[in-house]
């Protein structure tokens, strides 16, 4: 660049010397002169002062070439530097926002851990006053047989609806637990099965009256991961497919072995995904439901729960007609005991 510039300027000085003999005269030529107004300008124009002034001409263009030649690389420099600018200020706005995003997230898990401990301890307080019923109807069923067998006919339905009452709710505490256990260790063997029917225990309130569910289970659906976690991420496809349906319809939930794989495959017949949707279903905070009613994390945990499990999440969904999850886990094997 430096030699560039030195050949211009002498590319310049070349040209103003060449313009300086163009007009300068000689001593002997004194008198051939031409006679100047009082403004210095000559009386008579002739050739002469045409080639000149095109000279002088000629020396104010390479001037100017080289004032733009020298300032060019300045410009691009100053182009770069702005576009580095520019660059680095969207990419501070692109990491502002992921950190807002991991800060609503942390807030967003220390509140599930929150409800998770408390939902430990009242399955605690409640399995407490159930074993006192439970021993409660079996000593009362015992005393009726003893003092009087006449009637323990005519007070076994109620004393059935009492065990079957303590039952369930024994169920849904156990539930409860399993899901909101607390453990890092990823060795655990888990029993598929097991686990949804336990989700199930737990949505059965709100998919009683209008899904019908619709079971097929593998005979070995063991897989290697952290119970309490899989919870969680099933739970989540479950509610998220309940959710789907509007008024009534069909959940299919179907467990296969894979090669070294169990598979979980589940259906419903509800309003389906949009295609535009369906990439931002694992996004955090993504959410189509109203405000108040979704925080947009159920399907991002449920997406880095079975990563973690080096699992594999598969979505095929038609808006209007359903959506199918297949979710795709480590079988565990006898090398795992």
């Amino acid at each position: 660049m430096r030699i560039l510039i030195v050949i211009l300027l002498l590319w310049a000085f070349q040209g103003e010397a060449n313009t300086l003999d163009h007009v300068s005269v000689s001593k002997g030529d004194l008198s051939t002169l031409q006679p100047y107004d009082s403004l210095g300008r000559s009386a008579q124009v002739g050739d002469e002062g045409t080639e000149a002034d095109t000279e002088d001409i000629s020396g104010e263009n390479r001037l100017f070439a080289i004032i733009v030649f020298v300032a060019l690389p300045f410009i691009f420099v100053l182009v770069y530097l702005l576009s580095k600018v520019y660059k680095s200020h969207h990419e501070l706005i692109a990491y502002n926002e992921e950190l807002q995003k991991t800060q609503k997230l942390l807030v967003t898990s220390e509140k599930m851990a929150s409800l998770g401990v408390m939902a430990m301890g009242i399955a605690h307080e409640i399995n407490n006053p159930l074993n006192f019923i439970k021993n409660g109807v079996e000593a009362l069923e015992s005393r009726i047989k003893e003092d009087f067998p006449e009637k323990a006919t005519e007070y076994e339905p109620m004393l059935k609806i009492v065990r079957e009452g303590v039952k369930r709710s024994t169920n849904i505490v156990m539930s409860l637990n399993h899901f909101s256990r607390k453990s890092p260790n990823m060795d655990e063997r888990c029993d598929l099965v097991s686990i949804i029917e336990n989700c199930l225990l737990i949505l059965h309130n709100k998919i009683k009256n209008k899904v019908q569910i619709i079971t097929s289970f593998d005979k070995c659906s063991i897989v290697i991961g952290n119970e309490g976690r899989l919870h969680q991420a099933l739970l989540n496809i479950l509610a998220n497919a309940a959710q789907a349906i509007e008024k009534k319809g069909t959940i299919n939930i179907i467990t296969a072995q894979k090669e070294d794989k169990i598979e979980v495959t589940i259906e419903d017949d509800g309003m389906g995904i949009p295609p535009e949707n369906l990439s931002k279903i694992s996004d955090p905070f993504f959410t189509t439901k109203a405000p108040g009613e979704g925080t947009g994390l159920g399907l991002f945990i449920t997406y880095s729960i079975i990563e973690e499990h080096d699992g594999d999440i598969d979505v095929i969904s038609n808006a209007g007609k359903g959506t199918i999850f297949m979710v795709s886990l480590p079988k565990w094997t006898e090398e795992e005991k």
